[in-house]
Formats: structure tokens, sequence, C-alpha cells
């Protein structure tokens, strides 16, 4: 009994350490790091003033929209890795070991996920706004269920290579999110629990792009170099053109 007790204990501690450190890691407000450090702007001056990928690559150019897009996806990624980390130091000296196989590991994993993925939403670098989560979101999931996560990047893509609405493509993949957990792992309610929470989230992060769906005033998407850019009501770029790096 004691040491089920303390194994518990052990357990929280590391999964309330985890979860934190998740968190953080997808609070690090990269597109605003790249706009600042390499352009001198601040993205949220700019195009949408979302400070994710689909903004950065609409304002400075493809190569960075990449580069965030990957490092935004990296954060997601990282924060699984760190979780499972933080669950073996958990499990460590103990003769149970139900905390690095059992369900509580299998629940410990996409919790990591969730907290990175509302960490980049809600940054608190940033007075707790922040992006949509939809690369965060992939990362983690890459981590967790890669098979899933692969469908819901063929997903994303051809639906917004199809209609260049980068917002489209995302509810897509969040859709496709939950049914391929449901295929794939249904028999794991943790992870069924996580897609819906993930693309309940997504949704409501893209309320404002379904409102300008409907009303057929969504922006498609296209890369820097000085073009028409989304404002969150379709406005013109007031820069009037694309910010040069800094050398």
């Amino acid at each position: 009994m004691l040491v089920s007790t303390i194994g518990l204990a052990r357990y929280l501690l590391f999964l309330l350490a985890g979860m934190l450190c998740a968190f953080l890691l997808g609070a690090i407000p990269v597109g605003v790091i790249v706009g600042k450090v390499f352009y001198g702007i601040d993205i949220r001056e700019h195009g949408s003033g979302n400070t994710g990928a689909t903004n950065i690559a609409r304002t400075l150019g493809a190569g960075p929209g990449a580069a965030v897009l990957l490092l935004d996806a990296a954060k997601g990624a990282l924060s699984v890795l760190a979780m499972m980390g933080s669950m073996h130091l958990a499990a460590h000296g103990l003769a149970d070991t139900a905390w690095t196989v059992g369900p509580a590991y299998r629940s410990a994993l996409p919790l990591a996920a969730l907290c990175s993925i509302l960490g980049h939403m809600f940054s608190p670098f940033l007075g707790f706004h922040g992006g949509k989560g939809a690369a965060t979101a992939c990362g983690g999931v890459s981590v967790i269920m890669p098979k899933v996560a692969v469908l819901c990047l063929v997903v994303f893509v051809l639906v917004g290579f199809c209609t260049r609405y980068i917002s489209l493509g995302s509810m897509s993949a969040a859709v496709t999110l939950v049914i391929a957990t449901h295929i794939f792992y249904g028999s794991h309610i943790p992870y069924l629990v996580f897609s819906w929470f993930v693309c309940i989230v997504i949704f409501i992060a893209h309320r404002s792009n379904i409102k300008r769906l409907l009303a057929h005033e969504e922006n498609r998407f296209s890369f820097g170099h000085g073009q028409r850019v989304d404002h969150g009501h379709g406005g013109d770029d007031p820069a009037g053109k694309r910010p040069r790096r800094r050398r």
C-alpha cells in the first residue's frame, strides 16, 4: 500500500511538472521571435495579426513560413517527449512499472500535447494570446499516434492545396484526427478524448475563419511579396510591401 501511495505521489508530481514544461514549450512565440530577430517587425502588426506560420508566410515569404511551421510542430513533439522522460523519472527506482507502461502513462502523453497546444494559443509571453494551434497539435500527434498524424497531414495538404484555404485545411485535418483515432486507437479512451478535445479547440480557434468562409470572404493563401493579406476583415497590408530580412 505504501509503495502504491508513493508511486501515485511521484506520478502526480512528475505529471504536473511535465504538463508545465509542455505548456511553456508551447508558449514560446516562434513567429514573433522570427519576425523581430530577423526582420525587425512585430508580426502581430502585419497581415492577420496571427503569430502562426500562415501569417508569417503571407507577410515574410515561404522560407520564414516553413521555418515557423516546423518549429511550431517541434514544440508539440518535444512536449510529448519531455513528458515521456518525466514519466520514466517518476518510475525510477519503483518496482511497479505501471506508471511507464500502463493507462497512467498513456494518459500523460496526450495531456502533454494538449498543454503544448494551449500554451501556443494562450502564451503568457504574449499576454495569453497566440496562434491557432494546428501545427503544434500535429507535432504532438506525430509522437503519440504517428499513423494518425500522417493522415492528418495528407488531408491538410490536399485540402489546403486544392482550395488554397489554410483554415479549411486545418479544420479538415482536425476532423481527420477524430476519425483516424477512432479507427486506429478505438480502445484507448485517453487518445479518443484528446482527439475530440483538439478538434473542438481547433474549430473554436478558427471561428472567425468559419464566418468568412460562409460569407465567401475568406482570403485564399499566397506567399508574401506585398500581396493582399488577411487582416481579419479582408484589408490590404498597410506596409505595402514585404519586410526585408535584417543583415
